[in-house]
């Protein structure tokens, strides 16, 4: 089962990866890895093209071309790169030369006030309409949460303060601890025992479990999801938590704190039902279309 970056510990001796025909030796540099020693362990003898391109800044890809390689020998990989795959990459060059990934910090800025909108106006009408300001915080949370997302997988220094912003001070959760498991689960999609996303067991099981293992209440399970998806957050919260404290990061500490000072500030009842609305409409929109 995957872990947090702290908490994994390698024990392989070397680490090679093939990123577009070459192979570059990263032994040295995987305690160094934002992204966590296990990621680059599962890529070992592997074509990491696709992987490093999109999770890796311009500042990345340059020190790359400073790197020491080799080419690689395509009889030794276990990752064949197929012609759909090489044609995607030619795709995906088209699209970014034509500026499909160029951000639009416009729509940005009206997603943010958006966001602080609906967290503001809930709180400022929390004792009075606990209701609908446990509902308008909800969706506050469940779209900083989209937001966050996005500046996660964004480059450069702005996206990354306003991923903390966000995701830390609004939400609650580590980027760090974010990263390695969302990063994760794009590189190795629902893959067992490695992406992370797909191990709910045992109130939620998405895959079937084995044979004379299975238990009686998963037939039921498409009944009480919802349920047990809105503890979604919840639960992140608890694990960005133990993630922190054992990583050492104080800038995601200290905006953690600042953002329970507020939360925790709401009326309890304002504070669980906009933690249990949050979570279920990020829930049931992840687990529909994931």
């Amino acid at each position: 089962m995957a872990t947090f970056p702290h908490e994994y510990k390698s024990t392989m001796s070397k680490i090679v990866i093939s990123i577009d025909g070459y192979d570059y030796d990263v032994t040295s540099w995987r305690n160094h890895h934002p992204g966590g020693v296990e990621l680059l362990d599962q890529m070992h003898e592997q074509d990491a093209t696709d992987t490093f391109y999109a999770l890796h800044s311009k500042e990345a890809i340059a020190k790359l071309s400073k790197m020491a390689k080799t080419p690689t020998d395509m009889k030794k990989m276990k990752w064949v790169v197929t012609p759909a795959a090489q044609a995607f990459r030619e795709f995906r060059k088209k699209l970014e030369k034509e500026g499909y990934f160029d951000r639009n910090w416009l729509i940005e800025a009206i997603q943010i006030a958006a966001v602080i909108g609906f967290v503001v106006v809930g709180t400022l009408i929390a004792r009075t309409w606990p209701i609908l300001a446990s509902f308008l915080i909800g969706v506050g949370l469940q779209q900083a949460g989209w937001v966050g997302h996005d500046f996660g997988h964004g480059r450069g220094t702005m996206c990354k303060y306003l991923n903390l912003v966000m995701s830390s001070t609004l939400l609650g959760f580590s980027s760090g601890w974010w990263s390695h498991k969302h990063n994760t689960h794009h590189c190795f999609p629902n893959r067992y025992e490695v992406d992370v996303d797909i191990h709910n067991e045992p109130i939620i099981h998405l895959w079937f479990p084995k044979d004379g293992e299975d238990i009686w209440y998963r037939k039921y399970q498409h009944l009480y999801y919802p349920i047990a998806y809105s503890f979604l957050h919840a639960s992140w919260r608890i694990q960005s938590i133990i993630f922190v404290i054992g990583s050492g990061e104080w800038p995601e500490r200290i905006l953690i704190f600042i953002g329970y000072c507020w939360y925790l500030s709401l009326p309890f009842y304002v504070f669980a039902g906009s933690l249990l609305i949050g979570g279920f409409l990020v829930a049931i929109v992840v687990t529909c279309n994931h």
